[in-house]
């Protein structure tokens, strides 16, 4: 996988999270800086992992990135509800990990986009599916956010 590859993803969250038209290029600017520091910390521990979870990952990076580059943080959010109480990038990982490990390849696409911030009308409207379709998936990711948080 290469930087190229996750031009889509850091492209979107720039337009989601920037505030100003004037700001959008510093934004992608620091998405690809991010990805090369994930890329970077992944090499240094000698971690590999499928490109699914490494999307993962590089969104919660991204999205963290970018919040602070607001001043601000808000939680996770799946149905208003905070699911992962980690305190760190690092917990937040393994907790991504630990819980992508179990669903299935759509699952791991709607769990990316809910960790990206985005709501259940675009995930639906970007992977073509149906908004109930996309109530059942997080039903069966938060069954697995619990698996995960009971282990």
């Amino acid at each position: 996988m290469t930087i190229e590859d996750f031009k889509p993803l850091i492209e979107s969250m720039a337009h989601k999270y920037c505030p100003s038209y004037d700001e959008y290029e510093d934004y992608v600017q620091e998405g690809y800086l991010t990805v090369i520091k994930l890329f970077d910390r992944l090499k240094e521990r000698g971690e590999t992992n499928p490109d699914e979870i490494l999307k993962l990952r590089a969104g919660v990076w991204i999205r963290n990135r970018f919040l602070d580059m607001r001043k601000k943080f808000i939680p996770i959010p799946i149905d208003d509800e905070t699911l992962i109480k980690q305190e760190s990038l690092g917990d937040i990982d393994i907790a991504i990990t630990n819980i992508a490990t179990g669903l299935s390849e759509r699952q791991k696409k709607v769990f990316g986009y809910l960790l990206a911030g985005f709501t259940d009308a675009d995930i639906a409207k970007t992977m073509e599916l149906s908004p109930r379709t996309i109530t059942t998936e997080k039903a069966a990711i938060k069954e697995a956010i619990r698996d995960a948080q009971s282990q």
